[in-house]
């Protein structure tokens, strides 16, 4: 999952706000597993094995931020149960027909996020969430220090 450093920041808050001390720890090392297996597999054989990456905050298949998901999951989502239910048991990553505008709009606010991070001087490079997440959790004061001008995420 890619995201944007206010992303990040939003979800690093809200998993320190609402999660106990334990179920951060858990997600903690559920996050160093995915960094590992990434990095073992390098940057383009990840993108191609992505199935075979969960992403760091499903915990019994839903999303354990929801109210705080990055935008790129927001824009999948389908209208159509059926459809869903087949996509999810076949393992499909296909673009629905359903969510394929909402994406766009996600990826063009991302954009916009990092084009207006940029211009006000702040970090604002695309990142990775299982980077970003561990980043976030390995130093005080992320936000202040993000908001501050400083490079919080390792990219």
């Amino acid at each position: 999952v890619e995201l944007t450093g206010p992303e990040a920041l939003l979800i690093g808050h809200h998993i320190a706000r609402h999660f106990s001390g334990a179920a951060r720890e858990l997600l903690l090392a559920h996050v160093a597993r995915i960094r590992e297996i990434s990095k073992a597999m390098g940057p383009a054989e990840s993108a191609a094995r992505r199935r075979e990456i969960p992403c760091p905050l499903l915990q019994n298949r839903t999303c354990s931020v929801y109210p705080a998901r990055p935008l790129v999951c927001r824009a999948m989502h389908g209208l159509d149960r059926e459809r869903c239910a087949a996509e999810l048991r076949t393992g499909s990553l296909a673009g629905s027909q359903y969510y394929a505008h909402r994406h766009e709009i996600a990826l063009s606010v991302s954009a916009g996020l990092r084009e207006g991070c940029q211009a006000a001087g702040l970090q604002s490079g695309a990142l990775n969430l299982a980077r970003a997440l561990n980043d976030f959790f390995s130093q005080e004061n992320a936000v202040e220090r993000w908001i501050n001008g400083e490079e919080v995420f390792g990219g």
